[in-house]
């Protein structure tokens, strides 16, 4: 995912074909600044470290602090593109519509997918707290 170092704005328009990370179709419209973040376990933040918080029962921590070489752990950096329907969505906040978009999708490229709804949705809310919003 590209990284964007800029909070100056919520969505940043871009020009070269790249899927969109939310559904994966081919032709994205749109990235989302993002916070780097991370999912792993709570067993897996580096010793010492004291940046650990919760919000919404879900413990943060910077991705750079996570020990990689002992826990299994899913990062993302940067920011999410998104094609003009899945951006459509996001702007209207309609998660739940999102989330059946995206699963539809994971589902009709991948029969086999053990993903879940739930994992959607979780995805989803942690992309909602690390998005970076435009400067007021």
């Amino acid at each position: 995912m590209e990284s964007h170092a800029t909070e100056s704005a919520s969505v940043v328009s871009i020009r070269r074909s790249r899927a969109c990370d939310f559904c994966a179709h081919p032709d994205s419209t749109t990235t989302y600044p993002c916070r780097d973040f991370s999912l792993t376990t709570a067993a897996s933040v580096k010793s010492g470290e004291e940046t650990l918080s919760s919000h919404g029962g879900v413990l943060h921590v910077d991705p750079d602090q996570v020990d990689r070489s002992r826990f299994p752990v899913v990062v993302y950096r940067g920011g999410w593109a998104a094609c003009a329907l899945c951006r459509v969505l996001i702007e209207a906040s309609r998660i739940e519509d999102l989330t059946q978009r995206i699963i539809e999708e994971i589902r009709r490229q991948s029969p086999s997918t053990r993903l879940t709804l739930d994992d959607i949705r979780l995805m989803l809310l942690l992309f909602w707290e690390h998005r970076l919003k435009a400067a007021a």
